[in-house]
């Protein structure tokens, strides 16, 4: 027979919401660990770290509570991008494997959104840590707080 899992309402299982707090003038060849401020977290497992380029010390984390399948998204938004960025990345990065979108316009402009949204194979004590990356140009990009975010929860 196998084993089942319950999950809950939305009142009891796993689920979390983050802002990003805002980065300016972010530096090329730079990951950056995005750091935020916690709107929900129904079983505490997001740590809201500070901006940095380490994973597991810098930015938020969510830590998996249980073993199973978990629905992962990060938005996010820019502005004052420059011409000369070359490219730039949204990675999720868990303990298992990295997922991006990858972009490039070659155009400077005032803004630009993006998603990355992603079912994630976790085990228990596995971590999930958004970060973003432009690969070159001038440190002008903005991460916008109002717009841009981490959130997931367990699907089973």
């Amino acid at each position: 027979m196998a084993a089942s899992l319950t999950i809950e309402g939305p009142q009891g299982g796993v689920a979390f919401l983050g802002t990003m707090q805002a980065l300016s003038n972010a530096a090329a060849g730079t990951n950056h660990y995005l750091a935020g401020n916690e709107i929900f977290d129904n079983t505490s497992d997001l740590t809201m770290g500070a901006a940095g380029a380490t994973q597991g010390t810098h930015g938020m984390i969510f830590t998996a509570p249980v073993t199973g399948k978990y629905q992962l998204q990060i938005w996010l938004e820019l502005t004052e991008i420059p011409a000369d960025a070359g490219y730039w990345r949204l990675i999720l990065e868990t303990s298992n494997r990295s997922y991006l979108t990858f972009w490039s316009d070659g155009l400077a402009h005032a803004g630009f959104g993006d998603f990355l949204f992603v079912v994630a194979d976790m085990d228990a004590g596995d971590i999930a840590t958004p970060k973003w990356y432009q690969q070159t140009g001038t440190a002008a990009v903005d991460i916008s707080v109002n717009q841009t975010g981490f959130s997931g929860f367990l699907i089973g």
